[in-house]
Order: C-alpha cells, then sequence, then structure tokens
C-alpha cells in the first residue's frame, strides 16, 4: 500500500531562496505583461537540449520518433537533418507556448516565472499542479497569489522528476538556466549516437534515413555501402 505525503507547503519546509545569488534580476523581479512576453533563448535551449537529436525513426518511450522528440510524418521521410529537426521541435514548442499563454489566468509575471511554468507545461502538459501518486501539489492559488517561493519549494517537494523540476525551480527563482549546450554540439552528439548505432539498426526506413543524413550531414558515406547504394544517396541529395 502506497503512502500519502502531506501536499501543502508550510514555513517549515519552504525553500529560502534568498540564501543564493540571483543570476539576473531583471529577469527574475521586472514583471511584463503576458501578451509581451515570449519564451527566451534561453528556456528554449534549456528544453532542447534534454533531448538527442536522431536523424532516423527510433522507439523511445513507447512510441517511435525522429529529430528532437518529433511524432509525425516526417518519421517515415528520408530523415532529418539536424536544421529540419531543430525547426520540426521549435514550431511544436511554439504550438505549446500559444496553448500555455490561453491558459494562464494572471497577466503580468517575469521573465523567469512565465520561463518555467511554461517549461512545466511543456514536459507535464499541466503548470497547475505537479507531484506523483504519494504527493501531489496544487499550485493554481500560489499563481494567482504570485508565492513564487511556494511554487518552486512544491516543485521540489512533490517528487516528481526532480532532474527537471529541480532545474525548473532555480530558472524561477533566480533567473538560472544552468549552462548552454549549442546546437552544433547536439549535431556532433547526434552523429556519434547515428555511427554507435547504424550497424544494429534493423529497421530498413531507419537504416536508409541514417545513411541519407549522414552523407547530407558530414558528405562521407558510412562504411560498407556498396556503389551502387552510394549513388543512390548522392542522387537523392542533389534531387531535395
Amino acid at each position: 500500500m502506497s503512502t500519502i505525503l502531506p501536499n501543502t507547503i508550510t514555513p517549515s519546509n519552504l525553500i529560502d531562496y534568498s540564501r543564493w545569488t540571483i543570476d539576473d534580476t531583471a529577469v527574475v523581479e521586472t514583471e511584463q505583461e503576458l501578451r509581451v512576453l515570449e519564451a527566451s533563448s534561453d528556456i528554449i535551449n534549456f528544453a532542447l537540449r534534454r533531448f538527442e537529436w536522431r536523424c532516423y525513426k527510433t522507439a523511445l518511450d513507447n512510441h517511435t520518433q525522429i529529430g528532437y522528440n518529433t511524432i509525425n510524418d516526417k518519421i517515415n521521410g528520408v530523415g532529418l537533418l539536424e536544421s529540419e529537426a531543430y525547426s520540426e521541435w521549435l514550431e511544436d514548442f511554439k504550438t505549446t507556448e500559444r496553448k500555455f499563454k490561453r491558459l494562464i489566468s494572471i497577466k503580468t509575471l517575469s521573465q523567469s516565472q512565465y520561463d518555467a511554468l511554461l517549461c512545466l507545461y511543456y514536459f507535464t502538459g499541466d503548470f497547475t499542479k505537479v507531484g506523483t501518486t504519494a504527493r501531489t501539489f496544487d499550485l493554481t492559488k500560489w499563481i494567482i497569489d504570485k508565492k513564487w517561493d511556494y511554487i518552486a519549494s512544491a516543485l521540489i517537494e512533490s517528487g516528481y522528476n526532480r532532474l527537471l523540476t529541480q532545474p525548473i525551480a532555480t530558472i524561477m527563482m533566480l533567473g538560472d538556466y544552468g549552462s548552454r549546450t549549442e546546437r552544433a554540439l547536439l549535431r556532433e552528439r547526434g552523429l556519434q549516437i547515428l555511427r554507435k548505432e547504424y550497424p544494429a539498426l534493423t529497421d530498413k526506413v531507419a537504416r536508409q534515413q541514417a545513411e541519407y543524413i549522414y552523407y547530407a550531414e558530414t558528405k562521407r558515406f558510412l562504411p560498407n555501402l556498396t556503389q551502387a547504394r552510394k549513388r543512390q544517396i548522392v542522387t537523392i541529395a542533389n534531387n531535395l
């Protein structure tokens, strides 16, 4: 039988963020109207770097995806260049942001508060609550009352994926988005994954996607391809 834990924040478990230095006071403390706020480049990078670029279709987390966690008709195409994968991902992220702005009830908040709640919504599908079966915190009233330290404390205390909720709390309270990972590095990591996984790929479409995208990104061929396959890849590249 699972244990149900208290789902309230009190002075005894409220985290005192004044112990740490705010990275950018303007980002954390300057309120703006919701209508003019947009996801910062920092939160976009924070969200993106939680994914790996896969140029070929891959079964992960009980679904088939491609690129940066894209699930659409591109799965069975020729594959996704890193630039194409980023465009697909960003379009999905911005669609989620538009939904978020329609749902949030407060009209002013700071950039870090906006980014944090948006990120929570993007990854969990809900910015009004956080938790597990053992404990779930309702954030609604704290958002309305702008009790950001209560929200940040609830994120930490919830027990839900602390690799996600702890950084989101830090963004909200301190404007600290962590170290950036530039797309050039994400691209190189993706190519490394491709080279490692390609020999074991059994799906014909995935193998063909890996072969084409590797050439399109590097102008080199994966090992052991026939001359006929190499000519086919070059033809595809010249026609796209």
